[in-house]
């Protein structure tokens, strides 16, 4: 494809070349009337088209080696997630069903959305986000994503038709078209039949010297003036909006385009496009004058001056608005279609560049989880683990630095892609479909002046709530149970959560270096570990989940490897053997 993309270009300078030649034939054989005058016009217009064609030619092999080139890699750059979940805060924030922002920040989805997001437009890197915030319960919509996502990865025909489209349509810089269609419309000018009717006044102005003569002809420039103060006077309380209500009209251009697609076994997704984009045919005619680019060529000039005089854009945008209020559902409709179809094929070039994940399977309502060889995915040369649950909860001991935290983390990610792109990073992923909650941050709120014990006893409330809905399976992943509070209240609090928890329809995996937890919660938690070991060398962690209660610790031995003073580690030493002494 590069030796085409220079030939192409190649083509574009020569063909342009010969056309600003001809051109100058055309004007040379033009001062002397010569027969061949009308030759050298078509010859012009032949090679101003060709290189035009060409240039076109040119850029769009251009972009097909840049998208071929991208799939399957990873786009690194900046995401504002302020403006990418607005349709989720809009929509679906504060759903039962849906991931809390706690949870989001305690798996690290935020990096997680980083890796997966290989989407070409504002609807697709929205629609992403909204997916991740609200996992699905429903196995046949789950596979029918899943089908979407096979398609492009398996027919790069239809992939590279899409994914050009979608190219094309891009991105803005500021995503204003969510709020747009979902928020609150600019409020309407009481004033709009005022412009109509200068606007008509303009249209019939020159028709007036005719009817009062020659002082009729101040009448043309002092209404221009008129118009020009209200143009830009009226535009100042909507020109933020001019870009939202722009790329509007390119999604709408482009929905049509897209429905042409042949999507095998999946017309539906055409038929949606095709209708909702007629639906909204009226929109595209109002937004043809609509543009927050400057002026900058001769022909700009001329078409803001007729903005100006018959009021295009003024009127335009509050009739866009009118229409935009009769057809929000099929914009909407619009927006989400074309969202899904680019997150489809995002997830599609994810997969691509995975050395290995598997498609999840659900079974029963009962809280139940089977997995083999699962990883995270932000880790490189991430160590596997398998465990399987039910009935009982799990308890995950193992000193710092182990891996617990990481394997709860682990879980939880894999459990929420499983429910919303269909995709889990494990040989085998075997589950129900879960409400999925985690309390892992620790940290006091000084703004709200709470304590850490109180924020922590908030959230496994929230928790404790979320698990007291026997028809739903809860995921409960906690790290650290009560840990900002005196040792007897904290064990006695943290059993009785935890036994609690387990009495429930819920899958509860607990991290903790509390070993007299673990042995009061025998027969409700099955225990498992991580272990470590400190020497010489340093530090060493195999990050290989075992069976049974830790047998190891390394806080004391942390301390000794980063050189604190020997009367500390003296005196930590000590201490400890006094502890167990008087424990037994």
């Amino acid at each position: 494809m590069i030796k085409q993309i220079t030939a192409y270009r190649y083509l574009y300078y020569l063909l342009a070349a010969l056309a600003v030649i001809s051109l100058g034939g055309t004007i040379a054989f033009w001062k002397n009337a010569h027969p061949l005058f009308y030759c050298w016009v078509i010859a012009s217009v032949l090679l101003a088209a060709g290189a035009a064609a060409a240039n076109i030619r040119h850029k769009t092999l251009k972009t097909r080696h840049y998208l071929r080139e991208s799939w399957g890699k990873e786009e690194r750059r900046e995401r504002d997630f302020s403006e990418i979940g607005y349709l989720f805060e809009l929509t679906a924030a504060g759903d039962p069903g849906s991931i809390d922002r706690q949870t989001w920040d305690d798996l690290d989805l935020g990096q997680v959305y980083h890796r997966l997001d290989r989407t070409l437009t504002n609807p697709g890197e929205a629609v992403l986000y909204y997916i991740l915030r609200t996992p699905l319960d429903d196995r046949e919509k789950l596979q029918e994503r899943a089908r979407l996502i096979r398609l492009f990865q398996d027919n790069a025909a239809v992939r590279e038709k899409l994914r050009l489209l979608l190219h094309r349509l891009g991105k803005q810089d500021l995503n204003n078209i969510t709020p747009l269609l979902w928020g609150e419309l600019p409020p309407r000018n009481p004033l709009r039949p005022l412009f109509d009717l200068l606007a008509l006044a303009s249209l019939l102005s020159p028709a007036a010297p005719f009817i009062w003569g020659s002082r009729a002809l101040l009448f043309i420039p002092c209404l221009f003036a008129i118009n020009m103060w209200v143009h830009y006077k009226v535009k100042q309380s909507f020109f933020f909006h001019l870009p939202s209500i722009s790329y509007l009209g390119s999604l709408l251009r482009t929905a049509p385009k897209i429905a042409s697609i042949k999507l095998p076994e999946r017309e539906k997704y055409g038929e949606q496009l095709r209708a909702a984009a007629g639906a909204c045919r009226k929109i595209l005619r109002h937004t043809r004058f609509l543009s927050s680019k400057a002026t900058t060529s001769d022909a700009d000039i001329f078409l803001e001056y007729l903005k100006i005089f018959f009021l295009l854009e003024v009127r335009g945008f509050y009739a866009a608005l009118r229409e935009i209020d009769k057809q929000r559902s099929q914009l909407q409709a619009v927006y989400m279609r074309i969202g899904e179809l680019d997150v489809y094929q995002s997830i599609a070039s994810y997969r691509a560049g995975l050395d290995g994940y598997v498609e999840p399977e659900f079974v029963s309502n009962r809280a139940y989880l089977n997995v083999k060889e699962i990883w995270h995915p932000l880790l490189e040369n991430a160590v596997p683990n398998s465990i399987e649950m039910k009935e009982q909860g799990v308890l995950i001991t193992g000193s710092n630095m182990s891996g617990k935290t990481t394997f709860l983390r682990t879980i939880g990610v894999n459990a929420i892609l499983a429910q919303s792109i269909y995709t889990c990073l494990a040989s085998q992923y075997t589950g129900s479909f879960f409400k999925i909650a985690a309390s892992l941050g620790k940290h006091d709120s000084l703004e709200e002046g709470k304590s850490l014990y109180y924020m922590e006893a908030e959230r496994l409330l929230a928790l404790v709530n979320a698990a007291a809905n026997p028809a739903v399976p809860s995921l409960c992943l906690i790290d650290e149970v009560l840990s900002g509070t005196n040792y007897i209240e904290r064990i006695a609090a943290a059993e009785a959560i935890l036994n609690y928890l387990a009495s429930k329809n819920a899958l509860v995996i607990v991290a903790t270096h509390d070993l007299d937890l673990a042995q009061k919660l025998k027969g409700a938690y099955r225990c498992y570990h991580f272990t470590d070991r400190v020497g010489p060398e340093g530090l060493y962690f195999d990050y290989i989940l075992k069976e049974g209660l830790t047998t190891t610790r390394n806080a004391i031995k942390l301390l000794e490897y980063m050189n604190y003073p020997e009367e500390i580690i003296e005196a930590a030493v000590t201490g400890v053997k006094h502890y167990l002494r008087r424990k037994s």
